[in-house]
């Protein structure tokens, strides 16, 4: 072996452990601070994004892992009666916003080679202490403020703004669920959070929706544009209180259709939601009303540990039974086949067959149905396609009429079905049968029934 090789060997051996020698300690072992929280984070050199922003993020996250978070056994369990899964919930999302929140953080060190960047960042723990107990003062003294106003409202029976102020003052407390914040209120020291989670869980539980009309019945094109009402009250001092300015929120529970409501009851108490659409398929149909709780707040403006307190407070609830009843048709069919009327019909039998399985009836009279479905089906020749075989054509016509207005609510056309079979007689009678087939899709598409909800 050559002597030069030997050497340049020797050579890269040596300057390979030189730099490996030159990685700082803290790189190697995660050094310990009493004083700072501390965050290393890395990124290849290689990554698609830039390393420097990827490196710090990943410091960040690492030193907001070691400010502990704990929820404390404050009775938060017991009043919101909450399981170990969503207490983890609670933790998870504090330390994401604790992440979010952090700063007077510093950049100590930073170290990279050809293929990684390091960065060591530093928080002083009396720095945090101080900043963080200045912003909990600042919270506690918000959330009391709104506490105390829904105490006041409530005493002079505005519930729905007590229940406001309620929403208000557990706001500012999100980021302290687990410290168990103490207040001094009428000559005790109480817990601000429980308080305020005890006051609402009454409020909610005391306020009933009872509905005014409760079961609706009637065929759909009578139900649209029907009126659904409840009365929003509690049982106070033994007397009947009626509320008003409560969100309440009606939707389709079992069942199709479109509600348009009024956000708010009225001074006296009263929701009214109007049925724009409903479905005929589903005979028995029900709208559930509830208090919307977020219905008080600005959405854009809810975390993620707030949404988790609004979805597990208990809201008063009701509903509605919408018993729909069959719609009546009558269908005026005219078919003809090469201009002679065949003894077989072959589009009508189609449209009552899919109609009977979407819960239509059929009516004898015009005056006694609720639609007049008018079919006209014609066939025309076409030509000998080769030797012994020809060729028909069917055009079909269908227009939906609403009874009561004479008013026309669909038009549908279908040309050009191509019958072949051994004379154009029977090649027709195959068009025919052809576009019965189509329109049978189309109906059971539902293409041609939704147009049905459309009519008053």
């Amino acid at each position: 072996m050559p002597k030069s090789f030997i050497i340049l060997s020797i050579s890269i051996f040596l300057f390979s452990c030189n730099i490996l020698a030159q990685k700082p300690p803290w790189v190697k072992e995660r050094p310990v601070d009493n004083s700072c929280f501390i965050g290393i984070g890395y990124a290849k050199k290689t990554n698609n994004k830039d390393h420097i922003t990827l490196a710090k993020e990943n410091a960040l996250s690492d030193l907001a892992s070691e400010i502990s978070v704990n929820i404390e056994n404050t009775n938060i369990y017991n009043i919101l009666e909450v399981n170990d899964n969503l207490i983890e919930k609670f933790e998870s999302n504090i330390r994401s916003e604790t992440k979010a929140r952090i700063e007077g953080y510093e950049l100590f060190k930073s170290w990279s080679d050809q293929e990684e960047y390091w960065v060591y960042y530093r928080l002083s723990k009396k720095k945090y202490y101080t900043l963080k107990e200045k912003r909990k003062n600042e919270a506690v003294s918000q959330s009391k403020d709104f506490f105390l106003k829904a105490v006041n409202c409530y005493k002079k029976n505005n519930i729905s703004n007590s229940i406001y102020y309620n929403l208000k003052a557990l706001a500012p407390l999100e980021n302290y669920i687990g410290e168990g914040v103490r207040i001094n209120y009428q000559g005790e020291k109480i817990y601000l959070l429980n308080e305020i989670c005890s006051n609402l869980q009454k409020e909610l539980k005391d306020i009933q929706l009872q509905p005014i009309n409760r079961e609706i019945r009637g065929k759909t094109i009578q139900l649209q544009g029907k009126k659904l009402k409840l009365l929003a009250f509690c049982n106070k001092n033994g007397k009947q209180l009626k509320i008003a300015d409560l969100p309440i929120q009606f939707e389709y529970k079992n069942g199709k259709g479109e509600i348009i409501s009024n956000n708010l009851t009225d001074k006296e108490g009263i929701a009214t939601a109007r049925i724009t659409q409903i479905a005929h398929s589903e005979k028995i149909q029900y709208i559930s009303a509830k208090l919307n709780l977020k219905g008080f707040m600005d959405l854009d403006t809810l975390s993620h540990i707030y949404n988790l307190f609004l979805n597990y407070f208990p809201t008063p609830s009701t509903h509605f039974n919408i018993k729909t009843q069959k719609l009546t048709v009558f269908i005026e069919s005219v078919e003809k086949n090469l201009n002679k009327t065949p003894s077989v019909q072959y589009i009508e039998p189609q449209v009552k067959n899919i109609l009977s399985k979407k819960n239509y009836n059929f009516s004898d009279s015009k005056n006694a149905s609720d639609y007049i479905i008018k079919i006209h089906g014609e066939t025309r020749k076409g030509s000998e396609i080769y030797d012994g075989m020809y060729s028909s054509f069917a055009d079909l016509n269908m227009s939906i009429l609403h009874t009561e207005s004479n008013k026309e609510i669909f038009k549908e056309a279908i040309n050009n079905i191509k019958g072949i079979h051994l004379n154009y007689q029977s090649a027709g009678q195959k068009a025919l049968k052809k576009a019965g087939e189509e329109l049978y899709n189309k109906i059971k598409g539902n293409e041609i029934l939704k147009d049905f909800r459309s009519v008053h």
